[in-house]
């Protein structure tokens, strides 16, 4: 019985040093292909910097540190992030899921809508590697806008962004699946009969077609051109009184702009029947009209 509990003893130990070389193999890996990871990112236009970087969590997660960070991306829609610091968690047998947060808050630049916003807290989970087949999903607390955004303010935003693992083969293939809800939306001032805060906007779809990266504009026409289009699955708005829902598919013209009136006018008319059908009737006015052409346009 002795020998018995000496060998489990010592097979526990063994398990144990073996776990611990593992962890501390992997860690120092991580940190030393940092830096050259970052170089090869920034030679496929990504802007990546930050102060210093710290490796801890021993023994049940790696944890990375980035302090004084800042993130530029072209792909797989253009965006920048910046704060004090943000931390990723992945456990050791696990690196293709990381966890990450910004505990002391961050600013994200939408440069698509040339927009940006501080984040009082940030977190999310991100798959690797993003392309293809990744996955990226933000929980953000407390935003306040700025840019094209100025004077917005969001109690909540969700979003997720994934690829599917075969890049587009055709216009009618998706290249993107994007899904956002909004909640609270703070404005400075309403659209009458409407307050100045929205409970909640939400909205899941997919980019169809292959999007080159590249300068903004070129990269835009050259996705119309080859039949990109967006396949709006849901769209649903709840302001006061009016919760209403659209679909459709949208495309850029000329000019880059959105959807054509036509097909504008149609989901604005879903949205008034939608609020017509709802006991509001009496308060369908031009503003009403207004807002659900503003909507349909989005």
């Amino acid at each position: 019985m002795r020998r018995i509990v000496f060998g489990l003893f010592a097979l526990v130990i063994l398990l144990a040093a073996a776990y611990c070389g593992y962890w501390y193999y992997t860690a120092n890996n991580l940190r030393a292909g940092i830096d050259p990871w970052a170089e090869a990112q920034r030679a496929e236009g990504y802007d990546l910097h930050w102060d210093a970087v710290t490796v801890g969590g021993f023994p049940f997660v790696i944890r990375l540190r980035f302090d004084n960070f800042y993130i530029s991306a072209p792909k797989p829609l253009p965006y920048q992030a910046s704060g004090p610091s943000m931390v990723f968690e992945a456990a050791p047998w696990n690196l293709q899921q990381w966890r990450f947060t910004a505990p002391n808050g961050a600013k994200l630049e939408l440069v698509l809508a040339a927009a940006g916003f501080d984040a009082e807290n940030l977190k999310g989970d991100v798959t690797l590697p993003l392309d293809p087949e990744g996955a990226l999903d933000i929980d953000a607390l407390n935003l306040t806008g700025h840019g094209a955004a100025d004077g917005l303010t969001i109690a909540e935003l969700r979003a997720g962004i994934s690829q599917p693992a075969t890049p587009p083969a055709s216009d009618r293939d998706t290249f993107l699946d994007l899904s956002f809800t909004l909640t609270n939306i703070g404005m400075p001032q309403g659209l009458p009969p409407f307050g100045n805060t929205i409970q909640e906007i939400a909205a899941t779809a997919a980019i169809n077609g292959a999007f080159t990266p590249g300068p903004l504009a070129p990269a835009l026409s050259d996705w119309r051109d080859r039949g990109g289009s967006i396949e709006l699955q849901n769209l649903h708005v709840h302001w006061d009184a009016l919760d209403a829902s659209a679909n459709g598919t949208c495309a850029l013209d000329a000019r880059l702009h959105g959807l054509s009136r036509n097909d504008a006018a149609e989901r604005a008319a879903v949205i008034s029947k939608t609020y017509r059908d709802g006991g509001h009737s009496g308060a369908i006015k031009s503003e009403i009209d207004a807002l659900a052409y503003a909507l349909a346009r989005m």
